[in-house]
């Protein structure tokens, strides 16, 4: 799940930019609900940090 959502950001960065990248639209792009994103990152500020280093 954490791959997927990570997968998903990447895309929706990719299209809207870093400060569009809302867990809204990632959730969405990944197929899952809002409420399972919070079972895997405590913030939105959290999982963008970790994007960084888990794409790289």
């Amino acid at each position: 799940m954490r791959r997927a959502l990570f997968d998903a950001a990447a895309r929706v960065a990719g299209e809207f930019g870093y400060a569009e990248a809302s867990i809204a639209r990632s959730t969405e792009a990944a197929g899952v609900a809002q409420g399972t994103f919070y079972n895997y990152f405590a913030s939105r500020q959290d999982f963008l940090d970790q994007l960084l280093p888990a794409r790289g």
